[in-house]
């Protein structure tokens, strides 16, 4: 008798045949923009000092992509007016945070903590240079996430929340402040709240509320479980951004499979999280996979991977 492993296709691809190609990119609003802004990261200190920013974008745009969750690993914002392009100069301390919402577009709440969803996350913090050499084309303003978000456009809208703790002025560039490109269109799918107060509880009634930077998310699909022997146990592994998930097991894929958390106890090793499993003859066949916790109201299968026995 010997054990073989056999990896499943995804269950995300037998459930939808619209797939992201690694690298792939979701542009919000579709419609592209209209109008141009500074908020929140051309804003002068000779203006203002800090800025707290949140903006909303409307799930519709996701899911006209796929209807499975995606990693979203940098975001990209166009330059819309004056200047010629961005300043060379340095965002000593920014924070960006991403979070599923339950907000819609144009419907922001004016204080800022009502508009967090309950997964929210740090995935920028720190210096943040501003400079043409960033890239090439429109979206010329370019952030690489430090920590990847895990979207599922199913859970909700998704929020953007920028402190800007300290302005910067840069050296001379061509005259006109430079702005980015903005959509201020009722009923699209972007809207925003701001501050001109990185510490303020609430939006100023200043800005316009339909106004939104358009923005290019570069996305990649969510991976596979990888699965192995080891010592005579069963080895799986995934990255380790996806701490939010569950990794559960069930012995069957057909309808109304009892599906539970798997046993083992759960180990970072570098960038992976696994866990050791051992091999059971006595058990036909084991099927696992990653979903989110009940408390984030998802059916976020990842994948799944199934460990058969078969004879000589």
């Amino acid at each position: 008798m010997r054990y073989s492993l056999k990896a499943l296709c995804s269950l995300f691809a037998i459930s939808v045949g619209v797939s992201v190609a690694r690298g792939d990119f979701v542009f919000v609003p579709q419609s592209g923009g209209n109008d141009a802004s500074a908020l929140p990261f051309l804003i002068p200190p000779s203006y203002k000092p800090s800025v707290r920013y949140q903006q909303v974008y409307g799930a519709s745009d996701f899911l006209l992509r796929t209807n499975t969750p995606l990693l979203i690993t940098e975001l990209s914002f166009a330059w819309g007016a004056g200047g010629g392009g961005l300043p060379d100069r340095t965002l000593t301390n920014l924070q960006i945070n991403l979070s599923s919402t339950p907000r819609m577009p144009d419907l922001l709440s004016h204080i800022f903590s009502e508009n967090i969803g309950p997964d929210d996350r740090v995935v920028y913090s720190g210096r943040y240079r501003l400079t043409n050499a960033n890239c090439c084309g429109p979206f010329l303003l370019q952030i690489g996430l430090q920590q990847p978000f895990i979207y599922d456009a199913r859970i909700g809208n998704l929020l953007l929340d920028v402190r800007n703790f300290q302005t910067a002025e840069g050296p001379p560039f061509p005259p006109g402040q430079p702005l980015l490109l903005t959509a201020t269109n009722y009923n699209d799918t972007v809207s925003s709240v701001a501050a001109f107060d990185v510490m303020a509880l609430e939006a100023e009634p200043i800005f316009d509320p339909s106004e939104g930077l358009v923005t290019r998310f570069t996305v990649t699909p969510l991976p596979s479980l990888m699965v192995s022997l080891q010592s005579g146990n069963l080895l799986i592994r995934w990255p380790k951004q996806f701490d939010r998930y569950v990794l559960q097991e069930s012995g069957t894929l057909s309808p109304g499979a009892l599906w539970q958390a798997a046993g083992g106890t759960i180990s970072t090793n570098g960038a992976y999280k696994e866990v050791s499993l051992p091999l059971d003859s006595q058990v036909p066949g084991r099927f696992y996979r990653l979903e989110l916790p009940p408390s984030l109201a998802a059916q976020s299968n990842v994948s799944a991977i199934t460990l058969s026995r078969s004879k000589d």
